[in-house]
């Protein structure tokens, strides 16, 4: 957690950094005096060189310079490099200082994040719940949710979401949810989903959850907080479900895992070190090992902790042969693999049934020929 003082000060610093900024121009810094006499004026009561100090050391702030100090907050840094990046190839008559530059022009706009108050309690949202879905509500979901939140609030539209989504399971159409950056997106999606994969029963063999992402990175960081929770739940006695990944990283089998060069998996002496997830444990950030004697790949081990995930199901042919109640996947790997049947019933189900629910996660990333090809879906 970021020192208290040290971002009253930089607020501070960044706010006499904008006007300049939301002008294009990249090139301002604070002079060293100039910065000593701002950081005294905004904390009288500290020694300024104290606090320059700090900031530097926390990476708040860059020092840079040859004819004398100059300062920037990282958020000017950050816009000056960005600015000034340019396109370089290989070869012997390419120097990157005479190379184009790959932004032409910029504006810098900064503006208070804004976030919905989370303001709906556990009870009040099971009774709205309770009210709009009658005996479709059971004890089952009422205990299913309560694990979930953990004595969370909501936001409204979390609490909306969740209504919408467990009333229209079946229906045709779908539902877009909209919100900033860290408003809980994730969480509107998967308060539903969860509740009623672990309520209710569905079709053997066919995903409950579905859900695809346009972005690998953004794939792997939803992956690790929804293990988590399955996890944490698995814990607390509330239900076990099989978390399924399917890109490019996703081995055939063992062998294929050894062999393959382009998908991550490197070898040691306890085994395959997973480059899918590292370990889910709280303050642990540990490597994945796959173990030597697990062959059919349902056991990751953490190389830190030694805590087992053996929630992940991360091999082709397993999730064709048992596959999961949630399967995580991208919009490329959809697209390549529907035309193949083994797995296609994983992506879409079969005659016997299908996903409860499909998430379609950064929709408004899609566009031109490739969003015209989800838009299929």
């Amino acid at each position: 957690m970021t020192d208290p003082v040290l971002v009253e000060v930089l607020n501070q610093l960044e706010v006499r950094e904008m006007p300049l900024l939301s002008w294009g121009v990249t090139s301002g810094a604070y002079g060293e005096n100039e910065i000593l006499d701002l950081l005294e004026s905004v904390r009288p009561e500290d020694d300024p060189e104290d606090l320059l100090e700090r900031l530097l050391a926390a990476g708040l702030v860059f020092e840079r310079g040859l004819a004398g100090n100059q300062f920037r907050t990282r958020m000017a840094e950050t816009v000056r490099l960005a600015r000034h990046l340019r396109q370089w190839f290989h070869g012997p008559r390419s120097d990157w200082r005479t190379a184009k530059t790959l932004v032409s022009d910029m504006r810098f706009l900064a503006r208070p994040r804004v976030v919905p108050v989370r303001a709906v309690v556990e009870q009040e949202l099971t009774s709205r719940l309770s009210a709009d879905l009658g005996e479709q509500w059971t004890t089952s979901h009422e205990a299913t949710l309560s694990a979930i939140l953990g004595g969370r609030s909501v936001s409204e539209f979390q609490a909306r979401s969740t209504e919408r989504l467990l009333s229209a399971i079946g229906d045709r159409g779908g539902t877009c949810i909209t919100a900033g950056t860290g408003a809980g997106k994730t969480l509107a999606f998967y308060l539903p989903a969860l509740t009623h994969a672990l309520s209710v029963p569905g079709p053997a063999g066919i995903p409950r959850i579905v859900a695809i992402y346009p972005r690998i990175e953004l794939l792997r960081d939803q992956l690790g907080t929804t293990l988590k929770l399955v996890t944490d739940l698995e814990e607390r006695g509330s239900g076990r479900l099989q978390v399924g990944v399917l890109y490019g990283a996703t081995p055939h089998d063992r062998a294929n895992a050894k062999r393959g060069r382009f998908q991550g998996w490197r070898p040691t002496a306890e085994g395959l070190t997973s480059p899918i997830v590292t370990c889910v444990k709280d303050g642990c950030s540990g490597d994945y090992i796959w173990p030597n004697k697990d062959l059919e790949g349902r056991l990751l081990r953490c190389s830190k902790c030694g805590f087992e995930l053996n929630s992940l199901v991360f091999t082709r042919r397993t999730l064709a042969s048992k596959p999961p109640e949630i399967l995580f996947t991208t919009t490329e790997m959809v697209n390549r693999l529907l035309g193949e049947p083994s797995m296609r019933r994983l992506l879409v189900g079969d005659s016997s049934g299908a996903p409860d629910f499909v998430l379609l996660d950064e929709i408004h990333t899609y566009s031109g020929t490739h969003g015209a090809q989800v838009a299929h879906l």
